[in-house]
């Protein structure tokens, strides 16, 4: 009788344990699958309030909640997307001109960047460019938008890709 009991008590506590672990198991579950969708398939909204590009200086709102977004921080906007500024060289000092959206820290797009050229003079001074988009000079004409930028504006590491629609044109360049 007595040993009847103690098998019961075991068994009954045996099966709560499985019951736990089937409930805890089923929660790890569901987070990962979650996890996964928002790494996947969901993308943050981002709506640009205001900027200063000069100061670097952006109020934004991130899926529902404002914030602010200040010079080279980079600020998580759920799962592995991050809101930043980008930066230009230009004379030789950094400059933000646009706000991007990445992943994984790679830029996924641009949500804002500024109206005109980093460099307006690149726009003035380049008369001509071969079909390449390359005429020897320190301009570069960005072959997807034409974009035109100073290469000493630039750094080395970005020097072709468009500050515009980041459109990489180093096979241009060569």
């Amino acid at each position: 009788m007595l040993k009847e009991q103690v098998v019961s008590k075991a068994n009954a506590t045996f099966r709560i344990i499985v019951e736990v672990a089937a409930v805890a198991g089923a929660i790890v579950a569901l987070g990962g699958a979650f996890t996964w969708y928002k790494n996947n398939f969901w993308t943050p909204i981002i709506i640009v309030n205001s900027v200063d590009y000069d100061n670097g200086v952006a109020n934004l709102t991130v899926n529902g909640t404002p914030m602010q977004l200040l010079g080279d921080t980079s600020y998580s906007a759920g799962g592995n997307w991050a809101v930043q500024f980008g930066i230009v060289y230009v004379n030789g000092k950094l400059q933000y001109d646009r706000i991007e959206l990445t992943k994984f820290g790679n830029v996924v797009k641009y949500v804002a960047q500024q109206a005109a050229p980093v460099s307006a003079t690149a726009a003035a001074t380049n008369t001509s460019t071969t079909s390449k988009g390359f005429d020897g000079s320190d301009i570069v004409t960005c072959q997807n938008c034409g974009w035109q930028w100073h290469k000493s504006d630039s750094n080395p590491k970005d020097m072709y890709v468009c500050h515009h629609c980041g459109f990489d044109n180093s096979n241009y360049h060569k």
